[in-house]
């Protein structure tokens, strides 16, 4: 397979990384890639590396900013304080600004 893979010209990855995350880490990790619009592979490989990971726009990456605002919304019309608001929802809202402020000034 490896073979017929490098004379099609597909890049040969030989290697696997498996870990394991908490249920909020795994959202987060979620969270961030469909934000950037890349593949979870895509991803992890930039962020290994150090690259800097750069949110192309697109439909794909509107809607799901769309969808998070609203679910966000959602979750502050039901809370009664700032401190009612866990560390994973801040940490999403922050990622959703980043991504949003970039947006602007590319504009």
């Amino acid at each position: 397979m490896r073979i017929e893979n490098k004379e099609l010209g597909y890049r040969y990855r030989p290697k696997t990384v498996a870990f394991r995350t908490t249920n909020e880490e795994w959202d987060l990790l979620n969270l961030k890639t469909k934000l950037s619009g890349m593949s979870k592979q895509a991803y992890l490989a930039s962020c290994f590396i150090n690259h800097q990971v750069v949110v192309n726009p697109n439909p794909y990456v509107a809607n799901q900013l769309k969808h998070l605002i609203k679910e966000f919304i959602q979750k502050f019309d039901q809370v009664h304080s700032l401190g009612d608001v866990d560390l994973a929802t801040l940490e999403a809202i922050d990622v959703v600004l980043t991504i949003i402020r970039g947006l602007i000034d590319e504009s």
